[in-house]
């Protein structure tokens, strides 16, 4: 029996974890302090200080020392055969999915990024051979293929999809002929038709809507879901707004190419569900003309303007979250000064219902502030997607529901957003540009992956018989974000596309305050048609712009 004398002194170590660092010390339920434990056999607890407590021999607590040093400056994880560990915790649920049936996604991401990766059985996550910015390539598709099976999780059911044939001004007898269109024109990598109307009269503009009862049926489904889930503690958070675009047609048999079709053919080749005909699609996004046509039919209404900057980020976790931050223009009060600066809105110009965090300044005494203020956003669930063709009017529009699940967060990600905060709060406005601190100082497992910046335009609009509606003009211009991040900032060369957003003040205010019924909602369904029709009508029907920029 050993003395006391014999037995090994316990000793006590601690040693600071960087607070971006602690997730990797502890592992995904602990695993990397088990595994600690079982290596070195040394006593170890993480503090609320972000404190590794060492209780054990000498020996015990160095070699702890040496695998908490491994990990924070990412060498831990053993080689297998030359494979190195990659640098990315993948939940146990998503790695069937990752791997693929017969290597088939695994295999597809090597091929892609150009690194090998292999799972070991027995040994927890990946394995790679290859650079380390190949890893990182890596790393940023795997994220995504869980990130998608993450919300497909979530989901209550796919979002409904259909297409509705607006029938305003136009005879069933009226005929249209297909006008294909080039591929550079729609970037749909199918061959596809614009309907164009034939030489026959608009009938005169009536406020008849008899023709939307399978519409309005189908839109009162959606919401019914919605609302039972609502009552039983689900989702909550409600989205439902219109965008202007052009609806095209696919699937078209050749010999159909050259033919013309009646109003009532068309509904039944379009709003078909069996499969078996013209497959439609929606393009989002206006042409210029019709912008221009647009805005000057609404130079009476009041308008506000705002710069709105999006910023996706991946999480260590495979979560995503959007940052949105909104700039406005403020005219200094010193003399002398004439040209207007940016500075931070303290407020959202629309209600933003997906927040997980808003973070404003300190200073409460404005509208605006120099200090950075912005919202961190889950994603949406999509919910439906109507397509609706218009084909007396210039252009088309996609009415979409969207709901936010009221999930509880864990505490791994209330740790991450914590840790994205800290980073984003030294975001700052240089030379008309809202930029984030040097992607040196990113935490380690985040990413950005999208950034957009959109110059918005919203006009207050009011219709004779009092009906109120928001309209907003966005220019945008968006682009997905290398592992590398170089070029993040500069959008010189990125397009621009203009997009219009339609909001009914009324099922916003519905929605918001969560007292409603789907039968409210659809009622009003007739007055925001006429007002999209009211919109188009700036716009001369069936003009041919395709040839214009957007």
């Amino acid at each position: 029996m050993m003395s006391n004398a014999q037995r090994p002194t316990a000793v006590t170590r601690v040693i600071p974890i960087p607070k971006d660092k602690v997730g990797h010390v502890i592992g995904r339920r602990g695993s990397r302090i088990r595994e600690i434990r079982e290596q070195t056999g040394v006593q170890i607890s993480i503090n609320k200080e972000n404190q590794a407590h060492l209780r054990g021999t000498v020996e015990q607590c160095q070699n702890a020392e040496k695998i908490i040093e491994e990990i924070l400056t990412g060498a831990h994880g053993d080689e297998k055969g030359g494979y190195k560990k990659l640098h990315l915790d993948i939940p146990e649920k998503f790695m069937g999915i990752v791997i693929g049936k017969g290597y088939e996604t695994l295999n597809y991401i090597s091929t892609k990024t150009d690194v090998t990766l292999r799972a070991f059985r027995g040994s927890p996550g990946l394995y790679f051979k290859g650079s380390s910015e190949n890893e990182k390539k890596a790393i940023r598709e795997i994220k995504a293929i869980v990130n998608l099976a993450m919300k497909r999780s979530r989901c209550v059911e796919p979002p409904a999809r259909f297409v509705y044939v607006d029938t305003a001004q136009l005879e069933e007898n009226y005929e249209f002929e297909l006008q294909k269109l080039q591929l550079d024109q729609v970037d749909s990598g199918r061959k596809s038709f614009q309907l164009k109307l034939l030489e026959h009269p608009l009938q005169e503009e009536t406020a008849d809507f008899a023709d939307t009862d399978s519409l309005s049926e189908k839109i009162r489904g959606v919401l019914g879901q919605i609302h039972k889930e609502r009552e039983e503690g689900g989702m909550v958070r409600i989205d439902m707004w219109s965008h202007f675009g052009h609806v095209y047609i696919t699937a078209i048999d050749e010999e159909e190419e050259e033919e013309t079709f009646t109003l009532k053919e068309i509904k039944e080749k379009i709003e078909s569900t069996d499969g078996k005909n013209w497959k439609p699609f929606f393009k989002e996004g206006v042409k210029r003309i019709e912008v221009e046509a647009i805005e000057k039919g609404l130079e009476s209404n009041t308008a506000t303007e705002d710069i709105r900057y999006d910023f996706t980020f991946y999480t260590p976790s495979c979560r995503d979250i959007r940052v949105k931050a909104w700039l406005v223009k403020e005219h200094s009060e010193e003399e002398g000064t004439a040209a207007p600066s940016l500075v931070f809105s303290r407020s959202a110009p629309i209600t933003v219902k997906n927040v997980l965090t808003r973070v404003l300044s300190e200073d409460k005494t404005g509208s605006t502030s120099n200090e950075p203020c912005f919202h961190m956003c889950s994603q949406f669930q999509q919910r439906m997607r109507a397509d609706i063709l218009i084909p007396s009017k210039g252009f088309d529009c996609r009415l979409s529901i969207r709901t936010c699940p009221n999930i509880p967060q864990t505490p791994e990600a209330e740790e991450e957003d914590r840790i994205l905060e800290s980073y984003l709060i030294n975001m700052k406005i240089d030379q008309g540009q809202l930029k984030l601190p040097p992607n040196s100082e990113l935490p380690d497992g985040f990413e950005l992956f999208y950034h957009r910046r959109s110059l918005r335009k919203t006009y207050q609009c009011q219709t004779p018989d009092g009906e109120q509606f928001a309209l907003t003009i966005c220019k945008d211009q968006a682009k997905d974000v290398n592992t590398d991040h170089t070029d993040v900032w500069s959008f010189d060369e990125t397009e621009v596309k203009t997009d219009i957003h339609v909001h009914c003040e009324e099922w916003d205010k519905a929605l918001e305050e969560g007292d409603w019924e789907p039968e409210q909602i659809v009622a009003k369904l007739p007055t925001f048609l006429k007002f999209l029709r009211q919109v188009q009508s700036h716009v001369a029907p069936n003009k041919e712009a395709h040839g214009d920029e957007f």
